[in-house]
């Protein structure tokens, strides 16, 4: 589904990008011909409304979360080590077999008590 086929021309290819009437991350990256499932790592995706994307095992080392939506995610088996979740709405995402060490997060809605202590205990740094 997923190609890295170099694009013909570039600013064609931004183009495409800023006139999708898509904001959902997984249309946007078949567009940019990348695999969410792989490409991800170290992408600033601050304040991006993910809200139900399907993100398993995705490769989210080091990405930017800030303040984005990921209310009623599938994360499960993600690798968000090194990840900034602070902010991020998490309510009703999967964090199960999540790998969060160093992952940061703080002032996030819908993230229970026993769940800050699942993350610490997997790494994470929660204030």
């Amino acid at each position: 589904m997923y190609s890295h086929q170099p694009q013909s021309n570039s600013l064609d290819f931004i183009q495409q990008i800023v006139e999708a009437k898509t904001e959902q991350l997984t249309e946007l990256a078949k567009i940019a011909h990348i695999n969410p499932e792989e490409d991800l790592a170290g992408a600033n995706l601050r304040g991006v409304n993910l809200k139900g994307v399907d993100l398993n095992h995705a490769c989210l080392r080091g990405t930017n979360l800030r303040d984005a939506d990921l209310s009623e995610a599938n994360l499960r088996g993600a690798d968000l080590r090194g990840a900034d979740l602070r902010g991020a709405d998490l309510r009703g995402a999967d964090l199960n077999s999540t790998q969060m060490i160093g992952a940061r997060l703080g002032r996030n809605i819908g993230l229970l008590e026993k769940t800050k202590l699942y993350l610490r205990q997997r790494g994470a740094i929660v204030n």
